[in-house]
């Protein structure tokens, strides 16, 4: 006679994956003795741990952080680029101050150096005075905004400014100081005006 092992039988309630309650756990739960760490399937949730509830809470203060960040950095964007801010140069002083512009707003605007209209828009010269390139710019006052013929040329470095130049990239050849302007165009300082 062969003995043939059966496997034992499912309930059908087991077979479709229910989970039923049993006795001691509704026991359990009538005396207030319940593992509130266990999820439905028996199982401990990671956020129930003292690690996953730290690792949970650097997640949200992260998230948090990179959304202030993301936020600050839309609203106060830094200059050049940001269309709602403009760098202005105080004609009488020659300092630089950031303004956000005004629809509607004429130049020159108010200076916080001369308390008078005296701010004209700044041109960002990036160069030294050796021909390299630099972090952070000087900002220059262009002689044609305030009525002055000629060529205008940053107080910092002595180069030609060019209102519309890009920011420079490495490898980019520096503009000319006034000596080598005036040696290679001694028109471009003359006074009197052209034919």
């Amino acid at each position: 006679m062969s003995t043939r092992s059966t496997p034992p039988r499912r309930s059908l309630i087991e077979a479709s994956g229910i989970d039923v309650v049993s006795d001691r756990s509704r026991s359990a739960s009538r005396s207030g003795r319940t593992d509130s760490r266990k999820t439905h399937s028996g199982k401990t949730s990671w956020t129930s741990t003292p690690g996953g509830k730290i690792v949970a809470s650097l997640l949200c203060a992260s998230a948090l952080v990179i959304a202030a960040w993301q936020l600050t950095s839309y609203f106060h964007g830094p200059m050049p680029g940001d269309p709602s801010r403009s760098m202005y140069v105080d004609s009488e002083t020659g300092q630089a101050f950031p303004h956000k512009n005004v629809v509607g707003e004429s130049v020159p605007i108010l200076s916080p150096y001369s308390g008078k209209n005296t701010g004209y828009p700044g041109v960002a010269c990036y160069w030294t005075a050796s021909g390299q390139i630099k972090d952070e710019p000087t900002w220059v006052l262009m002689n044609s905004y305030i009525g002055k013929r000629g060529p205008t040329f940053c107080p910092d470095c002595g180069r030609l400014v060019n209102p519309i130049a890009p920011r420079p990239n490495p490898g980019d050849k520096p503009p000319p100081t006034r000596e080598e302007l005036l040696h290679a165009d001694p028109a471009a300082f003359s006074t009197s005006p052209r034919q």
